[in-house]
């Protein structure tokens, strides 16, 4: 299943429920159609949030989806919007087998690898931790894309390498707020300009706003959406909003 287009040709009333995704906080569930495996996540099983508006993580996962495709980050396993007599309102995005977590790491000492960056100094039982990740091109777009969409939830664990190491990204229903809420590990490139050719691809897309034909949230939303792209073209990466926490908590 290499692509969007054979994806989305799987037959909607074809998946099957398989089991529940352990720790999903809200009720996302293994499924299969035709040997190939998703994750589901369904409206009505959307836990509260008292920041967000009811019923609307779903619609969430499903712009990050369309906004990771229209500027071309393909980070985002092929997502599709599903509603049928089995399964109710809500997305099925591809399931990555055998992923590995392995682009952030907790450790005891500040080693200055080629790879990779610290972004955090803590304590704990008052030995000295350091927080890392790496510094790989793919893991830039990663931290650009989640400025882009306000991403409030980067945690280590929504980054995944599949067996070819390409970088994966789940896990966005918490985003597109219109207040500054990013929280994530990726801090390691604050101030850093974004580079030519991205740069253009951000600069023309906001030219011509494609996006706008497949916006799924409100006005203010998409508002505010449009705003960081253009903080980001003349401010480059941002740096933590001091009101809010700057890291998930837990971090993996």
């Amino acid at each position: 299943m290499d692509s969007d287009a054979e994806f989305n040709s799987l037959e909607p009333a074809d998946w099957q429920i398989v089991g529940r995704i352990p720790q999903s906080s809200n009720n996302a569930l293994l499924i299969e159609n035709s040997g190939i495996q998703g994750v589901y996540k369904s409206v009505r099983g959307e836990r509260p949030l008292w920041d967000f508006p009811s019923e609307t993580l779903t619609k969430r996962e499903m712009q990050a989806f369309l906004i990771d495709r229209h500027f071309g980050f393909n980070l985002i396993p092929s997502t599709i919007w599903i509603e049928t007599d089995e399964l109710g309102p809500g997305i099925i995005q591809r399931f990555i087998p055998n992923a590995q977590s392995s682009d952030v790491r907790l450790i005891g000492e500040d080693v200055d690898a080629q790879d990779w960056i610290t972004v955090v100094k803590g304590e704990i039982d008052e030995e000295e931790i350091f927080l890392q990740h790496t510094t790989y091109e793919d893991v830039f777009h990663a931290a650009v894309f989640d400025a882009l969409i306000n991403n409030s939830d980067r945690k280590a664990g929504h980054l995944l390498r599949d067996a070819t190491k390409k970088l994966w990204l789940i896990d966005h229903g918490v985003s597109f707020h219109i207040e500054d809420k990013l929280r994530t590990i990726l801090w390691g490139w604050i101030g850093d300009h974004i580079p030519g050719s991205l740069h253009e691809t951000l600069q023309e897309s906001l030219k011509n706003s494609e996006w706008r034909n497949s916006w799924l949230l409100n006005e203010q939303e998409l508002e505010a959406f449009e705003s960081r792209i253009k903080m980001l073209l003349v401010q480059g990466m941002p740096e933590p909003n001091s009101n809010w926490p700057s890291l998930p908590s837990p971090i993996y």
